[in-house]
């Protein structure tokens, strides 16, 4: 049961654990029989503070954070009791799957559910600091979008270690702006805070807030996830991914781009899965591939623009974690040799 941690593996030695308190309970059997009147009167309002507590119990008991809630089969069986008991019956290491036999208050069956890999964390600034030359990025000030996690985080502490001044964008994730710029700070380097969504078309507030910009990274991105459903295409998916690869780009890389004055760098991370064309991510790649096109287009006719658009491969990152183990390569690994190119022979 290498899944569990400790205080699960302990619960399931025990046998059976009791779980839901007594004064939880009651309040719950009062807000089911009050949200939900007719079923409570069908089945017991007890039953349905249970039912509704089993999402409570795979979310914050066993697996615990990060779990998705698989499956229930239950029956109505027994007493309505004010506490719930569950033991661990099985726990399938390669899909991360635990199954649980519940009962009490009412109900009795078996649920399951998969313990989701943990948030990838990208490398500190110490970590980082000790691939990075000192100062090989210096006289630069590069603005990352969507610099408060993910490869955006990265790539903003990747320039600050060289030396570089990083202003980095959030749309809602104040304080893992935060936390990026304390660890770029503290280590003596520069980290300036921008709050701007890709999606607005007021970016000239955000223009008249910046300095020169040398370099341009963008890595504002919706939430990217294989759809499932039985139609080959989403037009709404589509037009969600658009609004960020390629309007929200366009507009905030033509605001910062200045024909007469310096040449501006910019990164736009397009994706090996234009190559590989995994299933389900029909919309994405379209959308990176209209992505590429305007790059090109941009660089054609726009004096002093230059763009870089690496098809990235599979990294760890938020949105590459799955419940199934799949290959990533080092993001370190891939995104230094990438930012240095940007900077050394992009002049």
């Amino acid at each position: 049961m290498e899944l569990l941690d400790a205080g699960t593996v302990e619960q399931v030695a025990q046998g059976v654990s009791r779980w839901s308190e007594k004064e939880l309970m009651s309040t719950l059997q009062a807000d089911a029989a009050r949200l939900f009147p007719n079923i409570s009167l069908a089945i017991g309002e007890g039953r349905v503070a249970a039912l509704a507590r089993l999402s409570t119990l795979v979310g914050m008991v066993c697996p615990g954070l990060h779990s998705i809630f698989g499956s229930l089969d239950i029956s109505f069986d027994g007493p309505q009791t004010e506490t719930v008991d569950f033991i661990v019956t099985d726990v399938d290491d390669h899909f991360r799957l635990i199954s649980q036999s519940v009962a009490g208050s009412g109900i009795r069956g078996n649920i399951k559910a998969f313990a989701r890999v943990p948030p990838v964390k990208q490398l500190s600034m110490a970590a980082v600091a000790g691939s990075v030359k000192r100062g090989e990025f210096a006289g630069s000030v590069a603005l990352v979008a969507g610099g408060s996690r993910g490869l955006g985080a990265l790539v903003a502490r990747i320039v600050a270690a060289g030396g570089g001044r990083v202003i980095i964008t959030y749309a809602v994730g104040l304080e893992e702006a935060r936390t990026v710029q304390a660890d770029i700070c503290d280590a003596g380097a520069r980290c300036e805070l921008l709050q701007y969504d890709a999606l607005s078309p007021n970016v000239m507030e955000l223009i008249a807030e910046l300095p020169a910009i040398t370099h341009f990274y963008y890595f504002a991105s919706p939430k990217i996830s294989a759809k499932r459903s039985i139609d080959p295409f989403a037009p709404d998916l589509f037009n969600r991914f658009i609004s960020f690869y390629v309007t929200g780009f366009q507009r905030l890389c033509c605001a910062i781009s200045k024909p007469a004055g310096a040449t501006l760098k910019v990164l736009y991370p397009s994706t090996i899965f234009l190559d590989d064309r995994p299933p389900d991510m029909t919309e994405y790649c379209m959308a990176k591939a209209a992505g590429e096109v305007l790059c090109d287009d941009l660089v054609r006719f726009t004096p002093n623009l230059l763009i870089a658009r690496p098809r990235l491969p599979r990294m760890a990152t938020d949105q590459t974690t799955s419940i199934i183990p799949v290959r990533t390569q080092s993001a370190i690994e891939v995104m230094l040799p990438i930012v240095r190119s940007l900077h050394r022979t992009l002049t």
